[in-house]
């Protein structure tokens, strides 16, 4: 039934969040890879689609911000507690995805991976048209196991999912998806 819309996503996944994980990961050290992280930069300098708004300015205010916590973020045992250390910084236009795909790219660099999917932004719409609103109403994330089986069967990690349903987020309207390939074709479960 997910066939499809998993293989489109697998192909295209490249282009969603992958660039700027990379680049963290080709940082020296830990305040290198918290600045990058927090600042949403590849390589090239280039800011991640889902922070440009927020604007280069206050991701550089943010990321000062997390490098005076670094103790705090090199302590964290978990992607729980890198999250929250993170969740701690209140700074201006830094909203919940902006502190998750910052807590994402310094967890890869510290190899701490969300073992949940966490609602936010597109990913909690992606989720309630396929569980439905009480899945998510007033839930921060729900675990992998709530997910029905056969989108289990693609072996997708926590932070996988947390894309695909972000992504593809009107695919999984009404129990069935629609979806459009990288070429514009569309193709539907339904």
């Amino acid at each position: 039934m997910y066939d499809e819309i998993v293989k489109e996503f697998r192909e295209r996944k490249r282009n969603f969040s992958e660039l700027h994980i990379s680049h963290c990961l080709a940082q020296d050290n830990l305040v290198g890879a918290i600045k990058v992280a927090a600042k949403a930069i590849d390589k090239k300098g280039k800011i991640n689609s889902h922070q440009r708004r927020v604007g280069r300015e206050n991701l550089d205010k943010f990321a000062s911000g997390l490098v005076v916590e670094k103790s705090k973020i090199e302590k964290a045992k978990s992607f729980d507690d890198l999250l929250s250390v993170i969740e701690s910084i209140d700074s201006e236009r830094i909203g919940v995805l902006t502190k998750y795909d910052t807590a994402l790219r310094i967890g890869a660099f510290r190899k701490l991976y969300p073992d949940k999917v966490y609602l936010h932004a597109g990913t909690k719409i992606g989720v309630r048209y396929l569980l439905g609103k009480a899945a998510v109403k007033g839930r921060k994330c729900i675990s992998i196991n709530q997910l029905p089986p056969e989108l289990l069967e693609f072996d997708l990690t926590a932070s996988e999912l947390e894309d695909l349903f972000c992504h593809y987020k009107t695919a999984f309207k009404d129990g069935c998806f629609t979806a459009k390939d990288s070429k514009g074709n569309s193709f539907s479960s339904c």
